[in-house]
C-alpha cells in the first residue's frame, strides 16, 4: 500500500541519514589527524630551526668572550709596557734605557687582528634552509595522503571497455576492447547513430551509469607530450554527489574537479584521441 511504502521510505531516509553521520564523523576524525600530523610536522620544524639559531648565538657568544679575554690580555700587556716604558724615560740610565726599549717596544706575541673580520651576524640562510625542508616534507606527507586518498577511491574501480558501435571510423579498437588507435586509413563502418563522425577523434566506453561511484583509468599511449601531462589518469564519478574528478593515478594528485554537477541521464566513458596516439582503459 501507499502508507507501507512511505513508511519504508522513511526507513531508507533515517538508514541513510545515519550512514552520513558515521562518514562525517569518520572523515572529520581522519582529517583531524591528517591537520595534526601537518602541526608536528611544522612544529618540528620550527623546535630544531630555533634550536639551530640559539646554538649558533651561544657559539657567538663563545667566540665573543674569547676574543674579548685575548684582547684584554693583551690590552693589560701594552698597558704594562707603557708604564714600564714612561719609568725608562724617566730614568737617567740612558745604557739601561737603550737596552730596554727594542723588548719594551716589540708586537711579539701579540695577534694581528685587522685579519679578524667581524661580519653582520645573519641567520636567514639557517631561516631559508629550514623553509625549504619544511615545505619539502609537507609536499611529501600531502603526497602519501593523496595517494591514500586515491587508493581509497579505487575501491569503486569498475571494469569499463570501449564501445565499437560509436567509435570513429578513423580509430581502431583492440579485441579485448581496452585500447584504441589511430590509423592512416578510415575504415568503412555502419554509420549507426551513436557512432562518432571522421571529425571527431572520440568513442565512448561501456558500460553506462545512471547511479552510485564509479572509478577507471586512462592511460595515454607512446606519443610524446609534455610532462604536465600524466601518463595515467584517475576518473573517478559521484552520481549523486554531481562530482567527477581526474587524477594523476602515478601520485595521486587531484588534476581537476567538476562539482555540483545535476545528472539526469545516463553517463558514459568518454575518450577523445586528439593527442595521443594510442589509449588503454583499466579498472
Amino acid at each position: 500500500s501507499l502508507m507501507e511504502e512511505r513508511q519504508e521510505k522513511i526507513r531508507e531516509v533515517q538508514s541513510w541519514l545515519q550512514l552520513s553521520d558515521r562518514h562525517a564523523l569518520t572523515e572529520t576524525e581522519r582529517g583531524e589527524r591528517l591537520h595534526k600530523a601537518l602541526m608536528d610536522t611544522v612544529q618540528s620544524s620550527q623546535s630544531s630551526l630555533t634550536q639551530e639559531i640559539q646554538e649558533q648565538q651561544r657559539s657567538a657568544h663563545r667566540q665573543a668572550e674569547d676574543w674579548t679575554t685575548q684582547l684584554q690580555q693583551e690590552l693589560n700587556e701594552l698597558q704594562r709596557r707603557s708604564t714600564e716604558l714612561e719609568q725608562l724615560q724617566r730614568s737617567n740610565d740612558h745604557l739601561t734605557f737603550l737596552q730596554n726599549l727594542p723588548r719594551v717596544k716589540t708586537t711579539t706575541g701579540l695577534k694581528d687582528w685587522s685579519q679578524i673580520s667581524l661580519q653582520e651576524p645573519a641567520f636567514e640562510a639557517s631561516v631559508d634552509r629550514a623553509m625549504v625542508q619544511l615545505i619539502s616534507t609537507l609536499i611529501e606527507e600531502m603526497k602519501k595522503q593523496t595517494k591514500r586518498q586515491l587508493d581509497k577511491l579505487k575501491r569503486w574501480a569498475v571494469d569499463v571497455t570501449l564501445d565499437p558501435d560509436t567509435a570513429c571510423p578513423w580509430l581502431a579498437l583492440s579485441e579485448d576492447l581496452k585500447q584504441v588507435y589511430d590509423e592512416d586509413e578510415r575504415k568503412d563502418l555502419p554509420d549507426n547513430p551513436e557512432r562518432f563522425k571522421s571529425e571527431a577523434l572520440a568513442v565512448l566506453g561501456k558500460p553506462s551509469f545512471t547511479s552510485g561511484r564509479f572509478y577507471f583509468e586512462v592511460q595515454k599511449g607512446d606519443k610524446t607530450l609534455s610532462k604536465i601531462y600524466p601518463d595515467v589518469v584517475g576518473v573517478f564519478v559521484d552520481y549523486e554527489q554531481g562530482l567527477v574528478s581526474f587524477y594523476d593515478a602515478d601520485t595521486g594528485a587531484l588534476i581537476y574537479s567538476f562539482t555540483n554537477c545535476t545528472f539526469t541521464e545516463k553517463l558514459y566513458p568518454y575518450v577523445n584521441f586528439c593527442l595521443s596516439d594510442i589509449i588503454l582503459l583499466s579498472d
